[in-house]
């Protein structure tokens, strides 16, 4: 059975998990957890403790999160059509003509790719290594401080905002 602390946290990710819903929380205590917890408790804990407040934080850190996650995906994932083109192109035999459809969707492919880049390296001799590891610890300290439902969606995603990262690292090397 949870007491203080603990039972509160596990009743806010309830009623996170449970669309903000304190009626279903408080059957989860009483039957998942054999803890019954009154609604007017529940109320309270909520109020008091900010949870609305602390789970838009965590739902805009895990928002920044995506973005981030996904933009280092949708980079990767045009790198690896360019590279299907790439074969394509040189499979063709030398005086063959290219399908039209195609050589422009390259051309679209190279001009995304070459637009996505030139956003992520603005800096040029900027050590990016660096700059990233002493960023995700100071994001960490924060979100420890001041959001641990964030630190635990970060947590949950660190390999994917890791590898994004460093693919995209490699494509700007390689540009």
């Amino acid at each position: 059975m949870a007491i203080g602390n603990e039972l509160r946290e596990i009743a806010y990710t309830l009623w996170r998990d449970n669309g903000r819903n304190l009626a279903k929380v408080e059957r989860l205590l009483k039957s998942e957890h054999r803890t019954p917890v009154s609604r007017v408790t529940l109320t309270a804990w909520r109020d008091e403790y900010a949870w609305e407040e602390r789970a838009a934080q965590a739902e805009a850190t895990a928002d920044l999160l995506r973005i981030a996650t996904n933009m280092g995906t949708l980079l990767n994932d045009l790198v690896i059509r360019k590279q299907g083109y790439d074969d394509y192109f040189k499979t063709l035999p030398a005086n063959a003509k290219p399908d039209n459809q195609a050589t422009y969707a390259y051309a679209g492919l190279l001009k995304r790719i070459a637009e996505m880049q030139a956003m992520q390296t603005a800096a040029v001799g900027f050590d990016k290594p660096k700059f990233f590891l002493d960023n995700i610890q100071w994001l960490i300290g924060w979100l420890k401080a001041n959001d641990p439902e964030g630190l635990t969606v970060m947590a949950r995603n660190i390999d994917n905002i890791t590898l994004a990262y460093k693919s995209e690292l490699i494509n700007a090397q390689g540009k």
